[in-house]
């Protein structure tokens, strides 16, 4: 359209409007009567004719970051031109969609060269440097009735809220704008905790969330998709940290909880104390010239009597208290030279204590002969083979003393079967009274 138009071409005067100005009041009665009408048609089931007074709000095109409010508008400078009035922050721009004599015109300006900007009885007139404009809102739906000068001149008349919109859009633009935004959907929200929220190793944990707002919820790592709301039991091997994902309309968002994992001490290893032979530290060699050997010791442990091998043979255990138990083992024969030994305590919580030691075994050398003496025997006197029975039957070490001191044996003891009878477990007081009566001449 050309800037040069005269804007008197909209309404020919002042006058003419005062004119038909009774006219067309009456006429708005009639309309009113007709739509009361309507209304009443409508309370029977008729469907109502939708009421040309009512003004819609703008189309809103565009992006957020540069919106768009688009008016249908008739009468743009002359009555006889009908199209979109678009609205941005920056400017205006008009497109004709129905031209006189389907000759296409338009124009746009930016805000700053707007001025003159006024309502006058539901026409809105602005200026475009010296060029004035005058224009009034009509649906599209009714850009027909404007042109025959009826429905349009009864919009612009009696219900300019449409024009009204397009004033403030020229001066307030945001305002108009927050009118007609769609509402965004809600974000999703969500929580998810950990309860508790440290475990020992091997002990469970549980997950619990909420949410609203959320299409879908993606609990990881493990359970995947879940349910809205709900609780799942978790035994994290180490300390783990758990993500909830919501997912809606309104976008994304993220919840974490941590399960905090301790990890069990270790459990302290029994202790071993050797006895017989007395061993100073771990992989000791010993040097022993006596045979068979029995190991002994104690074992202690503050979870109770530990078990006890030796080179892999269970020995014999006798409590002393709660935490700790002597032990032995049987005779041992050793072998000339190196013999190894472990010693091995493992307790209830499966801590194992070890004590290793070599014995080293030189035999004794054997007594050189001596000439046959003349042994005088003793009826009554006890043979070693009597001895080492009686001691196997339980008869205790200082009973046998008392009876070798009384009635003598009846052989001449070496080195070796003095160890025998030691082995078979007979006591020092024994051995010195064997000794002595192998030196004293029976009577």
């Amino acid at each position: 359209m050309r800037h040069g138009v005269r804007s008197d071409m909209v309404l020919r005067s002042e006058g003419w409007r005062q004119v038909r100005m009774p006219l067309l009041l009456l006429l708005i009665s009639a309309i009113g009567s007709a739509y009361s009408n309507s209304a009443q048609r409508r309370s029977r089931g008729i469907v109502a004719m939708p009421n040309p007074f009512q003004s819609t709000r703008p189309d809103l095109l565009g992006s957020d970051a540069n919106p768009t409010l688009r008016y249908p508008i008739a009468s743009l400078t002359g009555g006889t031109s009908y199209g979109w009035f678009d609205v941005t922050r920056k400017g205006i721009h008009y497109t004709v969609v129905d031209p006189p004599k389907k000759k296409s015109e338009g124009f746009e300006a930016a805000i700053g060269d707007l001025s003159g900007i006024r309502m006058d009885k539901g026409y809105l007139e602005f200026k475009i440097s010296n060029n004035k404009y005058t224009i009034f809102y009509a649906s599209q739906e009714y850009w027909g009735s404007a042109r025959r000068g009826t429905t349009g001149k009864m919009i612009s008349s009696m219900n300019a809220s449409g024009t009204v919109s397009i004033q403030r859009a020229l001066t307030n633009f945001d305002s108009v704008y927050a009118e007609v935004k769609p509402t965004p959907p809600p974000v999703p929200e969500i929580s998810l905790r950990a309860e508790p929220g440290t475990i020992e190793k091997g002990h469970p944990a549980t997950l619990i969330w909420t949410s609203t707002n959320a299409t879908t919820l993606d609990l990881e790592p493990g359970s995947g998709n879940v349910a809205s709301a709900g609780s799942t039991s978790v035994v994290p091997q180490d300390s783990t940290t758990y993500t909830l994902t919501a997912t809606g309309p309104g976008g994304t968002r993220v919840a974490t909880a941590r399960v905090s994992v301790a990890q069990p001490t270790p459990a302290s290893p029994p202790i071993i104390i050797l006895v017989e032979p007395s061993v100073a530290g771990p992989g000791e060699t010993l040097d022993i010239s006596t045979s068979p050997l029995t190991i002994r010791g104690v074992a202690m442990d503050n979870s109770g009597i530990p078990a006890v091998t030796i080179n892999g043979m269970s020995a014999a255990m006798r409590p002393k208290s709660a935490v700790a138990a002597e032990f032995s083992s049987d005779l041992i024969t050793l072998q000339p030279g190196e013999n190894k030994f472990e010693v091995s305590a493992t307790n209830a919580a499966h801590a194992e204590a070890k004590v290793t030691f070599i014995a080293r075994y030189t035999p004794p050398t054997p007594p050189r002969e001596k000439p046959q003496q003349s042994v005088q025997t003793n009826p009554k006197g006890l043979a070693k083979s009597d001895i080492i029975d009686l001691l196997k039957g339980d008869v205790p070490s200082a009973r046998l003393a008392d009876l070798v001191k009384e009635r003598g044996i009846k052989f001449v003891p070496t080195d070796h079967d003095l160890n025998e009878i030691r082995a078979a477990g007979g006591g020092d007081d024994l051995v010195e009274e064997i000794k002595q009566a192998a030196a004293t001449p029976p009577k």
